[in-house]
């Protein structure tokens, strides 16, 4: 996969420095519909549903009741990253784009996610915004399997098929009102 390639290698290119490492990447999707894709951005689980995930690359262990902090709407996720216990903070206060912020164990943020998704003329453009705090050995592993979640749609726009997380339902319903 072209995009895969392009992320490691600018992510072995500038590790030369010392963190934070900002990447920034944008994808066209001509087969995703707008709203498809602003429930997809939201829909963590269905990472847990692709093919990568054999590897046990995520496992959702539990999540907290979703909150409203002004004009936010936030949740905490426990999750396994490729069997190493990790915390996950999503937030949003605008319905096309989310916010994840990784942090290990003992809750170091390790990396910052925001994924913002507009309508183009055909399909969508997804925007990620990366911030690397912590160079961990395990993140080049990590890119792999996220950029196929934020891909998904590249080659196949039908809905995978998960198992559905009921406060990460109920986190989406805050955000997008269904």
């Amino acid at each position: 996969m072209k995009a895969t390639f392009l992320l490691f290698n600018v992510m072995m290119n500038t590790w030369n420095r010392p963190p934070p490492y900002k990447l920034y990447h944008s994808f066209h999707l001509p087969n995703l519909d707008h709203r498809e894709g602003i429930r997809h951005i939201h829909s963590l689980e269905r990472i847990q549903s692709l093919k990568h995930n054999q590897d046990n690359f995520l496992q959702i262990v539990n999540s907290s009741k979703p909150i409203r902090l002004g004009d936010y709407t936030c949740i905490g996720v426990n999750c396994l990253v490729m069997n190493r216990p990790q915390q996950l903070k999503l937030y949003t206060n605008v319905i096309n784009q989310n916010t994840v912020l990784c942090m290990d164990n003992s809750g170091i943020q390790e990396v910052s996610l925001q994924i913002t998704i507009k309508p183009a003329k055909i399909g969508s453009i997804i925007f990620l915004n990366t911030t690397i705090y912590r160079a961990p050995r395990w993140i080049s592993s990590v890119v792999q399997p996220f950029l196929s979640y934020l891909l998904l749609y590249k080659k196949n726009p039908r809905y995978l098929t998960c198992k559905y997380d009921q406060n990460l339902t109920l986190y989406r319903r805050m955000i997008l009102g269904s």
